[in-house]
């Protein structure tokens, strides 16, 4: 399972101006990680098609929550092994005679630059809505 935090490097200016606009930063910063999250699901779900056989293992995909710990929001993206994710496991780590063919980091790689992008672009929606 992997995990997507919202980088707040470089974004400390954005964050600042909400705050003082008096916006919810912690919801502001929750939308911007969900909508930077749908971003690498998707990436995951296309990486897993070259994969399907049955579409068990794609349907296993957990799809991601925001999670808090202080004020630190993450969102863990991989499979649910007890729903048909199991392959996947293998996939990822390989057999004894299958070398790994991992989706989740690459996903995760793949949506990158996106996903920084989106994330400031919410951030500066929210900006605007916030001057409103």
């Amino acid at each position: 399972m992997a995990k997507l935090e919202l980088n707040f490097s470089g974004m400390e200016a954005y964050l600042e101006q909400l705050n003082r606009l008096g916006a919810n930063v912690k919801e502001e910063a929750e939308k911007a990680l969900i909508e930077s999250g749908e971003i690498v699901s998707r990436e995951l779900h296309e990486r897993m098609k070259e994969h399907h056989v049955t579409g068990e293992t794609e349907s296993s995909i957990i799809e991601p929550k925001v999670e808090w710990k202080g004020t630190k929001a993450s969102m863990r993206f991989g499979f649910n092994y007890k729903k048909g994710g199991e392959p996947a496991l293998y996939l990822e780590k390989g057999r004894p005679h299958q070398k790994p063919t991992p989706v989740i980091k690459p996903a995760l790689e793949a949506a990158e630059a996106d996903v920084k992008a989106a994330q400031e672009e919410a951030l500066k929606r929210a900006i605007e809505r916030a001057q409103r």
